[in-house]
């Protein structure tokens, strides 16, 4: 689903915390950002979506054309962007949520997967690319 990715924590005393900036990517392209803290741009109450932690934080531009947006629009909405504040708005090939993209005026660009849905692989020798 993405292009392969250096994963950082932020539990690393030698990672420096990544700027949040509204229209601006969080990390750079080909870095994954462990978060222990849930959206701080966003007030998010305990239950809510992206509420989750740990989260991981992906520059947008790392996603492959395996990610999709939901042919109903849903989660979409924005008035400059995606804003996905209502949740997941991505969609993998077989059509089940995989994570939350936002690239709205009001929000970072970022691409925060769903971690029900998510499988990390460290290499691809038992996976394939299709």
């Amino acid at each position: 689903m993405t292009t392969p990715l250096t994963i950082v924590s932020g539990k690393n005393p030698k990672v420096v915390k990544p700027l949040i900036e509204v229209r601006k990517p969080i990390v750079s392209q080909g870095t994954a950002y462990k978060a222990w803290e849930a959206t701080p741009w966003l007030y998010r109450a305990p239950g809510e979506s992206l509420s989750f932690v740990p989260q991981y934080w992906l520059n947008p531009t790392d996603l492959t054309d395996s990610v999709q947006f939901p042919k109903n629009g849903a989660g979409l909405g924005g008035c400059c962007g995606i804003a996905g504040i209502g949740g997941p708005n991505q969609l993998c090939r077989c059509k089940c949520p995989i994570g939350t993209l936002q690239d709205d005026c009001m929000t970072p660009k970022v691409f925060i997967p769903e971690p029900d849905a998510t499988v990390w692989v460290e290499g691809n020798e038992d996976y394939p690319a299709p």
